[in-house]
Parts: C-alpha cells; structure tokens; sequence
C-alpha cells in the first residue's frame, strides 16, 4: 500500500501558525500604518478592513477609482463606525509609474514629519484570467514592482514588511511549464533582468501561455528576488485560497473573500520564520523538489476548470478535500476527489502494460480489503460514484500508453485506424504545455487509450490496448523500413 506523502492543505504556511498566533505575534511599534492596493473590494476590502477593525492599524485604501475607493472605505465605517480615522483613501494604479510615484510623494508628503511612516505593504491590485499578456503582467508582476520601488523607501527599515497576493495558478504553471521556465521561475537566486526577459519573451510570442498563471509565478519569483535584496524587511507572497470575487466568479468558489485574507494578516503581523516565502500555495503540502518530481510523472491535478466540470460542482470546495498519495516506488499513486471519490494511477515507463495493470489489481484488492462498505457508494452495473461521465463503466478503468509514432499519424486515416482497434489517441501531454496541440501532435507522440467502457472487462481492456498498441507499433515500423 503507499505511504502518504503529504496531506494536501489550503494554507500551507499561515495554517500552521494560526492557531499559535496570538501568543507568537510580533510587537508592533509605531509606525502602524499599511498600504494595501486594490482595496476597494473583494480580499482587499476584507483586508482593509480586518487591519483597521481587529487590529488597530491605520489604513491606507489603495484604489485607482476614487469614488470606488470612497464607497468601499464608507461600507466599513458605516458598519464599524469606530475605525472612521483609521481608514483614508490614496488613489493609486499600480499599472501607471506616474500614479504610484504620485501615490508615493502624497504619502511621504503627509507624513513627513516621519521618515518611514509605513509599517507594510500588501499588493493585492491584480487582474484576472480575462486579460491579454501585456496588461496582466502591467498589473499582477510589474505592478508590485513598481509599488515596491517608490514605497520601500517609506517602509520601517527595521520591522518592514511586504506582502504580495500570488495565487495558486503560480506552482501549477511552473508545474507545466517548460525547463527554461521551471528553472528560472524556481531559482532561489533569480535576478530581475532574468525574469523581465521572460516577461518580454511572453508578451511578444504569447500563443499557448496563459497568462494569469504566469503572471503569478513571475511574482513569485520577484518576491524572492526583493527579499534577497532586502533582507532586513521580511518579503513573501500568499494564495488567499479559491475564493468568491470577481476573478473567480462563476468557476465554483464558494468562499467569503474574508476568508482568504488569513494568510496575508498573518505574514504582516505573525512570527513568520524566513523571508522570500510562498505561503498557502502548495495544492500538496510538497517542498518545491517533490512537486517537481511529482509533476515530472503526470502526478499533479489541478482545479477543475472545464465548463462542465464547474458545472457539475467539482470546484466548489477546492482545493479542500484533496490529497494526493504515492508509492516509494513512484509507480502507484491515489488521488483523492479529483473528480471520484478515489483514483488509482499506475505507472510503468517501460511500456509493460501487465506489470501496470497486475499492480493496479493487487492495490485494489487491498483497498477493498481495508475499506470493506465504508461509505463509498457504489453500483454493480456503473461503478464507483464520479462527477465525470467519461469514467463511468468498467470501474473507470483507463489505460493510456504514450506512443512515438511520428509517420503513422501523418498518415490521413491514422485516427480512423486507432478508432477502428477501439483505441482514443491526443498528443501527448508530457510534452511543454506552451506548444501548441498541432506542434505536439508534429513531435510523434501520441497517448492512446481505451476509447471503450461499456460491456468489457478490465482485463479485456488491457488485451485490447495492448493489442492495439502492438498493432500501431508494427505499422510505424512498416512505414519507418518503406522510408
């Protein structure tokens, strides 16, 4: 049976250190004041507002709208009139060099009696999955930057602190992303020019990227940059989780945005340990090395994302509930509620379907063993419980085998030959997911797999995919010798 390598959490970081924080915070001093951008709604509203009701901060709403700025700090007075002098309103656009280093001279202008009259700095200003490259990255990477840069000189230079809103969209397109991106997008000694020249390189070639997620892995790697710049500031960034605002509507959240400001309030007020961190972010708990390794098998699965599957539910409590167990070996892995209750993933890079399928009998025989009736629903005829109506029949047994068959699938009627063998084929996706299907497709290799569910059994199913596979192996020899 595998052992667990990590329970899957939603704050990885900030959920640790919750539970302890108020015995472990640290002593604020004067200054207590802290500028969150995008403050007119959603999680940036909830912060203002937590940071003036619950902890006595002096606020400073950033918001690039005035009248938006003034109805969002209005709703929290209205229903807190307490905090009435602790929340004021700077127009900044994060997007704009002259609005920040107007926002910033207004600031120093005010308080210019004091010469770091900042506590911190949370930039939460972003854009969301709608936008072109250029103006995601304006917002989401350049922004902070650009904010950091005129306001880092109004920070405490002794208990300073930065906080920048990531998301989780960061990892998983480093997860996917070529080995140039994954290189520099992770290295701890990342220098700016490095990560401004991927910027480039994405806003003029900006087929098959998406760019919120890169965006986001762009400021992860910036906020690891700046905190090696400045080591003295503590400097991290946070996925508040999947929560309901404006960028995430309609895709299933269901969470308040105050509740995804915990992580932020924590790394601004908590005993954090280190600096140039990405909490909450990990869909697995795992150290960058284990989600490298992990994502390198076809591991890792994300939020759902298809109409469908939104429609259907799966992502309403994401990423909650989710777990991801795997094997010494790294040949057997359970995933839990990705879209069933439980799936079995095993692997064999050796092609040997047999071996792949005798262990994927053995581990369900011992699940069965241990789960015994415990609440797994289950029909005779259409098998475990799913939200995913491909994997309804044979248990949801899927076998797929990565084939390199670059002259037979130029052939016109290469998919009607694998139809006709009871086999589905796609380009692969092991490949980079920034190439286009038709480029994979260019490549030769394929993922072929049993197209049927209904009416076999398992193992029927391994001697059809297997015998298909050998089939499409001898005809690209065939063609390979004719060549």
């Amino acid at each position: 049976m595998p052992r667990q390598m990590r329970a899957l959490t939603g704050l990885v970081l900030a959920a640790a250190a919750l539970c302890a924080w108020h015995k472990s915070s640290v002593a604020l001093t004067v200054p207590r004041r802290v500028l969150v951008t995008g403050g007119n709604k959603g999680i940036g509203k909830a912060l203002c507002k937590q940071l003036a009701v619950n902890h006595g901060f002096h606020v400073l709403l950033g918001s690039r709208d005035e009248a938006r700025g003034k109805a969002a700090i209005q709703s929290i007075v209205d229903a807190n009139p307490a905090c009435k002098e602790q929340i004021e309103l700077l127009i900044i656009d994060t997007s704009s060099d002259a609005s920040v280093a107007a926002a910033a001279a207004c600031v120093a202008a005010k308080f210019g009696t004091e010469t770091q009259p900042l506590y911190g700095i949370i930039n939460n200003a972003g854009l969301g999955f709608t936008h072109t490259m250029a103006d995601t990255l304006a917002v989401n990477a350049y922004g902070p930057k650009r904010v950091c840069d005129a306001f880092l000189p109004l920070l405490c230079a002794s208990t300073g602190r930065v906080v920048n809103t990531a998301s989780a969209s960061g990892p998983m397109f480093v997860a996917r992303s070529s080995d140039k991106h994954r290189q520099i997008l992770t290295d701890p000694d990342v220098s700016w020019e490095q990560i401004e020249e991927l910027m480039n390189e994405a806003v003029a070639k900006p087929k098959g990227m998406e760019p919120y997620g890169f965006s986001k892995a762009c400021l992860n790697a910036y906020t690891r940059f700046l905190a090696r710049k400045h080591p003295k500031l503590i400097i991290n960034s946070v996925s508040p989780g999947f929560i309901d605002t404006d960028i995430t509507r309609g895709m299933g959240a269901t969470k308040r945005p105050d509740e995804g400001t915990k992580a932020a309030i924590f790394c601004l007020m908590g005993d954090v340990k280190g600096s140039g961190c990405e909490a909450g972010w990990s869909r697995f708990g795992l150290s960058k090395e284990e989600e490298g390794e992990v994502a390198t098998l076809g591991l890792i699965f994300d939020a759902p994302e298809t109409r469908e599957q939104l429609a259907a539910g799966l992502g309403c409590h994401w990423p909650a509930g989710r777990g991801l167990f795997i094997a010494d070996s790294r040949k057997l892995a359970a995933w839990v509620n990705q879209s069933e209750h439980l799936r079995l993933v095993s692997l064999e890079a050796s092609g040997d379907i047999h071996a792949a399928f005798s262990r994927l009998c053995e581990a369900l025989a011992g699940i069965e063993l241990a789960l015994g009736s415990k609440g797994f629903a289950r029909d005779e005829h259409l098998g475990f419980l799913t939200a995913n109506p491909a994997e309804v029949g044979t248990g949801g047994l899927r076998i797929m085998v990565t084939l390199r068959l670059p002259l037979l699938s130029a052939c016109p009627s290469f998919k009607e030959t694998c139809h006709g063998l009871g086999l589905s084929v796609r380009p692969s996706s092991d490949q980079e997911v920034a190439t286009p299907l038709p480029q994979r497709a260019d490549s030769g290799l394929w993922e072929v797999a049993n197209r049927q569910v209904f009416g076999v059994s398992e193992s029927e199913l391994a001697e059809m995919v297997l015998r298909g596979c050998e089939v499409l192996q001898g005809m690209e020899a065939d063609l390979e010798q004719q060549k």
